[in-house]
Formats: structure tokens, sequence, C-alpha cells
């Protein structure tokens, strides 16, 4: 993650996401519940502009929601949720890589989803 990849620098208004919920958790499974929980919780509540995603850093768990601020009764749900993590603040880099993601696939639709396994590129 760096200049190659158009990483470097500041974020853009385009790419930048006012709201991060990120939480790491024991294990995988631990991790895809609390995933597949907060996806259920933003799929049910009003309506919101929010990406989830499951993955690993440094070979520990993480899920990480990212987008415009939710509702204050979905956002304590998602709190609630992620809070049978550990709640973190993503390395800035992450955090980038995951902005720049969000901004390429809501050019492409309202929603999209990918699954890449462990050791694949973002």
């Amino acid at each position: 993650m760096g200049a190659e990849d158009g990483l470097a620098g500041e974020a853009t208004p385009e790419t930048a996401a006012p709201y991060c919920l990120a939480a790491r958790f024991a294990g995988e499974a631990d991790a895809g519940e609390a995933y597949g929980r907060a996806h259920e919780a933003i799929q049910a509540g009003p309506p919101c502009d929010l990406g989830g995603w499951r993955l690993q850093l440094a070979q520990v768990w993480h899920v990480v929601l990212l987008g415009e601020p939710p509702s204050p009764a979905l956002g304590a749900r998602l709190h609630e949720i992620m809070g049978r993590g550990e709640i973190v603040a993503l390395p800035t880099a992450v955090l980038q890589r995951l902005q720049e993601r969000r901004a390429r696939a809501r050019q492409r639709g309202p929603r999209l989803e990918r699954h890449y396994w462990p050791g694949q590129p973002l």
C-alpha cells in the first residue's frame, strides 16, 4: 500500500468516510458471527450507507464497518455487536485502502459483495 497503488497522500472527499467502527476477535468464527449480525442489523434497520468487511490483520480476525453514520439506534446496535470483540482503531494504511475499495465499489452500484481468501490482496 503506497504510491504504486494510488494510496499515497490523504483521503479525498470521494473516499473519506466519516464513520468507522472496527473490532478484533479471538477467532474466525467469532468474527464471522459479528459480521453476520452486523450485516443483518444493517439490512433490517433504517436505510444507511455502510460497508462491512471481515478480514485478517497480522493474522488476527477483524470486522470493519465503514461509511456514513447510521441512525442512533442502529449505531447502538452495531456497537453492541462489535463490543463482543475488542473495539480498535485501524492502521491508517488499512483505513485508506478500505476507503478506496469502498469508493470503487460505490461506482459499480449500490451493493457489491466479494469474498477473498487470506493472503489474497485487496
